[in-house]
């Protein structure tokens, strides 16, 4: 009888060690299971936020006192604002302090915040986006049917802007320059740009506020007054002709 109690003892002993490891198990497991979460979240929001970054800023856009800007840090929403550039080029943000964000392009300003809020956040993640901008007006100059500035709400492709302007003056157009605000210029093949699919590349001529879209006069071969001449000499022609017989 005493070596059955020994032995019921052993049994409960080994039943509760066995429910402890299988409890400590889980534990980890679902402690990995929510690491991993949060590690998905954190990528799941740099996806979704980088790429809006490329559409909605294109990454020259600089930014200019009087925009309006969105600051979002991944799950600190007490660090995430929507500030508004001050005339002196500064904003003033939590902990952080005075910054000077003038000149600075979305991404170049992803970089500093994430560099200021390193020592108070662990793995900072930041998006920026401009909200709003201080000028909203772009220039359409060249050979065009109607130049000027124009405004815009949001950034504008080449094709929108050519249509906003009442389109080129010659209809096949090859080539165009964009002038950014910053003084960078891009040269534009129009030919390769209308024909091919790559949507990186419409992203990549983005224009923003204070950029200038120029169309180069394109030498066309003038095919009318070509044919007025002929007719007015081949009527002359005719007149001397008829003039000879009499």
């Amino acid at each position: 009888m005493r070596y059955v109690k020994k032995v019921l003892d052993f049994l409960t002993k080994m039943s509760l060690i066995i429910k402890y490891i299988h409890n400590f198990k889980k534990n980890i497991v679902l402690s990995n299971r929510i690491q991993m979460m949060v590690s998905c979240k954190r990528y799941l929001f740099l996806a979704l936020c980088i790429p809006s970054l490329v559409l909605a800023v294109g990454g020259d856009y600089i930014i200019r006192p009087g925009d309006v800007v969105a600051i979002k840090v991944l799950e600190h929403d007490e660090f995430s604002q929507q500030v508004k550039i001050r005339p002196d080029g500064k904003i003033n943000y939590p902990v952080i302090g005075e910054l000077t964000v003038d000149g600075l392009t979305a991404p170049q300003l992803v970089k500093l915040m994430e560099e200021k809020l390193s020592p108070y956040i662990n793995n900072v993640a930041v998006s920026v986006q401009i909200e709003q901008y201080y000028s909203n007006k772009i220039y359409i100059l060249g050979a065009v049917n109607h130049s000027g500035e124009f405004k815009i709400f949001e950034p504008l492709d080449i094709m929108k802007a050519l249509a906003l302007c009442g389109g080129a003056k010659v209809k096949k157009v090859k080539k165009a320059r964009i002038v950014r605000a910053s003084g960078n210029v891009l040269d534009v093949d129009l030919t390769e740009f209308f024909n091919s699919t790559n949507v990186k590349a419409s992203e990549t001529y983005l224009l923003f506020p204070g950029d200038t879209l120029f169309i180069p006069e394109t030498w066309a071969f003038p095919w009318g007054m070509t044919m007025t001449i002929l007719q007015g000499l081949n009527l002359v022609l005719l007149v001397l002709f008829g003039i000879q017989k009499i």
